[in-house]
């Protein structure tokens, strides 16, 4: 019994700390896959928290014990960053010193919603509550196309240096 007892202070007096290794039936993964171009979006106007709450809805995530809930934000907070630097990435990747034209960080914000709309011809209401039509903006296959097409252009200029 004593050792029961010391084990649950222990876990009790580390959840901060233990709540990040947890295994809570979801990864980081699982959690970027879900995001979508609108709720990257939305990060910019709602807070993190409504957001996740919404994510926990999506991935049925139920456990409300405080640990796993902590276990969750952690593992949120990561999808978040590392879908930041993605996006970083995709920039960085671009090298265009004064690139020119219009830009401004409200244009900048739809940028992959526009950008996906043109791509596959999809009508696009920025302000789209349906879940089924906004999950079309699957933002890790947005980012991952982007790279992809990136990739297609530079062979096809290598190839043709050759």
């Amino acid at each position: 019994m004593v050792l029961k007892n010391n084990t649950k202070k222990l876990v009790l007096d580390n959840e901060d700390f233990l709540a990040k290794a947890l295994k809570i039936g979801l990864t980081v993964d699982d959690i970027m896959a879900e995001f979508n171009a609108f709720d990257w979006l939305d990060l910019a106007s709602t807070p993190t928290e409504e957001i996740a709450l919404k994510f926990m809805k999506r991935l049925k995530f139920t456990n409300t014990e405080p640990i796993y809930l902590k276990g969750f934000a952690y593992k949120f907070d990561q999808a978040i960053k590392n879908l930041n630097a993605l996006i970083e990435e995709i920039h960085a990747s671009y090298n265009i010193p004064g690139k020119g034209g219009t830009s401004n960080e409200y244009i900048n914000q739809y940028y992959y919603i526009k950008l996906w709309a043109d791509k596959k011809h999809i009508p696009v209401d920025y302000n789209e509550t349906d879940y089924n039509k906004r999950k079309l903006f699957n933002f890790y296959t947005i980012l991952f196309d982007i790279f992809a097409d990136k990739l297609t252009n530079y062979n096809a200029y290598n190839a043709q240096k050759k």
